[in-house]
């Protein structure tokens, strides 16, 4: 399981450890099974094992309307701001559907703690 992810919204990974699942919008990616990570390449922290499952690419921020409730955010233009503190702009357009496999049990609790 070479394939890494990065999770540094706090709305994605809440959904995630909630529900077993989130959409999110990456750059191009490889799909399949991959290890997930909070941080940066130098300073990383795992946090569990996903399946990442490409879904289509976005051309129009309203595509996202049918996914919002399972991206953790609340608004559409909540999460193209997210994207865009990650990436600078909107071109991050290819939406994914990241699924648990498995996590550290402290995952657990650092979830239930921010409830």
């Amino acid at each position: 399981m070479g394939s890494i992810i990065f999770l540094n919204s706090e709305e994605a990974r809440k959904h995630l450890f909630e529900k077993g699942y989130v959409y999110v919008l990456r750059m191009w990616r490889k799909i399949g099974k991959a290890k997930a990570y909070v941080g940066d390449p130098k300073n990383k922290n795992f946090l569990c094992y996903v399946y990442v499952e490409f879904i289509k690419k976005i051309k129009d921020p309203r595509e996202l309307e049918p996914y919002i409730d399972e991206s953790g955010f609340n608004k559409i233009y909540e999460w193209i701001q997210d994207v865009k503190k990650s990436y600078r702009s909107f071109s991050a357009n290819f939406l994914f559907k990241i699924t648990l496999i498995s996590k550290k049990s402290w995952v657990r609790r650092i979830v239930k703690d921010t409830i």
